[in-house]
């Protein structure tokens, strides 16, 4: 009987003291909100019209397709 009230006691105590939880933490602060501009989708089919062309050659690494894509892709991003 004892031995079952010990147990009784530790558990209880366990679970207070996990309800107790740690120190405080201090809040996060807010992330700020990340917007990005609407999608055109006439540009977007411009970009896809270039680098489909037959000019790029089909971008393969290590062809002037590869190059030319990324030339303009680099351009793009400036």
């Amino acid at each position: 009987m004892q031995r079952s009230w010990c147990l009784t006691l530790t558990l209880a105590a366990l679970l207070v003291l996990a309800a107790c939880g740690g120190p405080a933490s201090e809040p996060k602060p807010a992330e700020p909100e990340i917007t990005f501009p609407p999608i055109d989708g006439n540009s977007m089919l411009a970009h896809t019209r270039v680098l489909a062309s037959d000019e790029y050659q089909g971008r393969l690494p290590g062809t002037k397709g590869e190059e030319l894509t990324v030339a303009y892709l680099t351009d793009q991003l400036k």
